[in-house]
């Protein structure tokens, strides 16, 4: 996610495969605890590259990882990169992968 200048939000959301966006996130430990995130500019994280055995892309060079991963570490704010007291950098799910877990636990826990 991002932030209106562009950089990132320090935050990302974990979805369901057929969820495109969702307007808010849920603490997977805390269920009183959530964000709004309509107001944040998203983008897929995860990518299909393999299917059936078969590459879908060539393979990036190292110098192509190397000036990506450098690309995206800057679009990182300063206080999640800083040694002392960093901000933590939220992870949460969406509304419909909170309700399958916890059927999951429901079904499974007995």
């Amino acid at each position: 996610m991002f932030e209106n200048d562009g950089k990132f939000a320090g935050a990302d959301v974990i979805t369901l495969q057929q969820e495109q966006d969702v307007d808010i996130m849920y603490h997977p430990l805390y269920p009183l605890k959530s964000l709004n995130i309509s107001n944040k500019s998203k983008e897929q994280l995860l990518h299909k590259i393999m299917e059936n055995g078969r590459r879908l892309t060539e393979p990036l060079s190292l110098t192509e990882i190397a000036k990506y991963s450098s690309e995206r570490l800057a679009l990182l704010p300063a206080e999640y990169k800083r040694f002392d007291y960093a901000h933590s950098y939220k992870v949460g799910l969406s509304e419909s992968l909170r309700d399958e877990r916890d059927r999951l636990i429901g079904e499974y826990k007995k």
